[in-house]
């Protein structure tokens, strides 16, 4: 309830600010008793196999890597729950050339009629 309240304050108070668009960064989302309402989620992710070769790649030792992959393993169902997914088994640059077309569908102006 503490993460969910924190969560829509922040919320709250970018809205009060007058932010068009707002990012809030929560893996646990899914999870949170009363989720803040959201006009959208949107997962990243990446197949277990190429999560777990990145959390090597950074120094982890590979029974620390398989610990902190079991330990997030039931946050998956939520993730794929989520209204657009973004995959992230590729490189660094498609990962920001997917992101930059999310971004840029997000911050277009809205079409006029006629």
């Amino acid at each position: 309830p503490a993460l969910a309240r924190a969560c829509a304050d922040e919320l709250a108070a970018a809205v009060d600010q007058g932010s068009p668009l707002v990012i809030l960064e929560a893996a646990v989302y899914f999870l949170l008793p009363g989720p803040p309402a959201v006009d959208m989620t949107v997962t990243v992710t990446a197949t277990p196999a190429r999560r777990r070769q990145r959390l090597l790649e950074q120094g982890l030792e590979p029974a620390r890597a398989d610990a902190r992959m079991a330990a997030q393993q039931h946050l998956e169902h939520g993730w794929r729950t989520a209204d657009r997914i973004i995959d992230n088994d590729g490189t660094e640059a498609e990962l920001c050339e997917a992101a930059g077309r999310l971004w840029r569908e997000l911050t277009a102006p809205p079409l006029r009629e006629g």
